[in-house]
């Protein structure tokens, strides 16, 4: 399912950036149906393609739910001396913005909290 569930999120947000919204909600409502399974590609793809209440709704969902709250926890991570690209850090910054709102926050606060952390200067392969 992982594999099925990259494809849809690189689906969603490329289609999404093409302008082809119907096709990015299709993908993106794939996404959310099987948030339990893929929840890492749904996040990613609602942060690219979805809507900001789409964004919070599904870290409400991940973050009460111990089996993709990992996932939303991770997602929510920040690092220092980011070197990521301008997209990817522009897609950082929309997700912490969402990750303010007052029911994500009260959502993060029922089950813990996230942190700054070094960014890795190594790749881990294997």
């Amino acid at each position: 399912m992982q594999g099925v569930g990259e494809l849809a999120a690189m689906r969603a947000c490329a289609f999404h950036g093409a302008g082809q919204n119907g096709y990015a909600a299709q993908e993106l409502a794939f996404l959310k149906q099987n948030l339990r399974a893929i929840p890492d590609e749904a996040l990613g793809a609602l942060v690219c393609a979805g809507s900001d209440d789409e964004v919070a709704s599904a870290l409400v969902l991940m973050l009460g739910d111990p089996l993709t709250r990992s996932a939303a926890l991770g997602g929510l991570r920040t690092y220092q001396d980011d070197k990521l690209s301008a997209f990817t850090r522009g897609l950082r910054e929309r997700l912490a913005m969402i990750a303010r709102r007052s029911d994500v926050k009260a959502s993060l606060d029922k089950v813990g909290r996230v942190s700054t952390y070094p960014m890795p200067h190594y790749a881990i392969v294997g």
